[in-house]
């Protein structure tokens, strides 16, 4: 009885990486894409923005005023910190003005405060 304890505590870890792993190749092959960013590029956009990609567009925009902006999706490309690229709807605050869709670009160097480099409407 002792033996098979002991062989099956030196067993779980194994089965534990072994399902690990499994899962890991599911999720891959359930996400080709995933794998296949070039080093240097763009990630591909996604909507599940996390707190940190919040914080960086909300230090960058704090000053702004005239339209209130709402990230909706979000790209990233390391370089000598990281650029951002959100997709946002735009609100001005006149009355009357139309909302618009637009491309933030913001870059965050390794040690500032993160930076506008541009605002696009999306045509």
């Amino acid at each position: 009885m002792i033996k098979r304890l002991l062989l099956l505590l030196c067993l779980l870890p194994g089965i534990a990486l072994s399902q690990q792993y499994s899962d890991y190749q599911l999720s891959n092959e359930a996400n080709p894409l995933a794998t296949n960013v070039i080093p240097g590029g763009w990630s591909l956009f996604r909507s599940d923005l996390s707190m940190n990609e919040y914080f960086v567009f909300s230090e960058a925009l704090r000053y702004s005023v005239g339209v209130k902006y709402t990230p909706i999706a979000v790209s990233t490309q390391v370089v000598a910190g990281t650029n951002y690229r959100f997709i946002c709807n735009g609100e001005p605050v006149a009355p009357g003005a139309a909302p618009t869709a637009v491309v933030i670009n913001i870059h965050q160097s390794l040690h500032g405060d993160p930076k506008i480099m541009s605002i696009n409407d999306i045509q």
